[in-house]
């Protein structure tokens, strides 16, 4: 694994690379964790593509583990950082397709992006449907799926999200992962998404099991590995 530094707008990003051991890959996977959980939450998976020859990175966002600011993180913020990490992978593996992956709300940030940079793949495991509102509030204080003030709001609201909106203009791969035992993000969410790929060159679905937490559930994370090292 290497340590690597990059600098956002609010403070330097920490990082982390897991390589193959040539250091020689064509697909690069960048993981964005839900509320910006730390880096280490793709440990397991990037050691497992490294022995496919595939690089993984993964970094603290801002006010998170190592990236240490006093502003309170935002999914608004987790999109600034993420275009400066898009950006580092672009120069610094210009030979190299990038692939995204991101749970929960961090689903938002890699629909807003991934057309810009030209994403091969993004792989979207129990995305949640972030509104405009939603993207500035600090993610403790961002309702959850399974509240009455998500359930009430009109399909009309969630079609016209920044989430939905950034997907319609997807042309790579999508990839749409269910997690079985998952109790807050709704199966409607799954069919806006279905529903509304429409540039995408190719839409997969599949359901493995796992609980929302699945990137910290020892049990479950196994099933995510395979099903990462068949996509590629």
């Amino acid at each position: 694994m290497e340590r690597i530094e990059i600098k956002s707008s609010l403070c330097k990003l920490i990082g982390s690379v897991y390589s193959p051991k040539n250091k020689i890959s064509k697909q690069i996977l960048i993981g964005i964790t839900g509320k910006g959980g730390p880096k280490e939450r793709f440990k397991e998976i990037g050691e497992a593509l490294s022995q496919k020859n595939i690089t993984t990175i993964s970094f603290d966002f801002s006010g998170r583990g190592e990236s240490v600011t006093t502003n309170p993180p935002t999914t608004a913020q987790q999109i600034i950082d993420l275009k400066n990490l898009l950006t580092y992978a672009k120069e610094n593996y210009p030979d190299s397709e990038l692939n995204l992956i991101a749970t929960s709300m961090g689903a938002l940030s890699a629909c807003a992006l991934s057309e810009k940079f030209n994403i091969k793949r993004i792989i979207l495991v129990a995305p949640a449907i972030m509104t405009e509102s939603m993207m500035k509030m600090p993610f403790t204080e961002v309702p959850g799926a399974h509240t009455d003030e998500v359930k009430n709001l009109s399909l009309e609201t969630f079609v016209n999200s920044p989430t939905i909106q950034g997907i319609k203009s997807f042309t790579g791969q999508v990839v749409l992962v269910k997690l079985l035992e998952d109790e807050l993000i709704p199966t409607r969410y799954f069919d806006i998404f279905r529903e509304n790929s429409l540039a995408a060159s190719e839409l997969k679905y599949f359901e493995i099991p796992g609980t929302h937490g699945i990137l910290h559930d020892e049990d479950a994370r196994p099933g995510l590995i395979s099903l990462l090292k068949n996509l590629f």
